[in-house]
């Protein structure tokens, strides 16, 4: 039987400088704005889904 290797799914959590990059803005407003996030411990993630729909609004 032959494995069929399948594509990894992309990864939807971005950091906060992933999120500002995505998003074609600096960190510093990314911060400023009210765009959700999740809170894992230290760390600020941003969700893909989200970020589309912070933007379609």
């Amino acid at each position: 039987m032959e494995k069929v290797s399948l594509p990894l799914p992309e990864i939807r959590c971005l950091s906060k400088q992933e999120a500002a990059s995505y998003l074609g803005i600096g960190v510093t407003l990314l911060s400023e704005l009210d765009i959700p996030f999740v809170k894992l411990g230290r760390r600020c993630l941003y969700d893909r889904v989200d970020l589309d729909i912070w933007i379609e609004e």
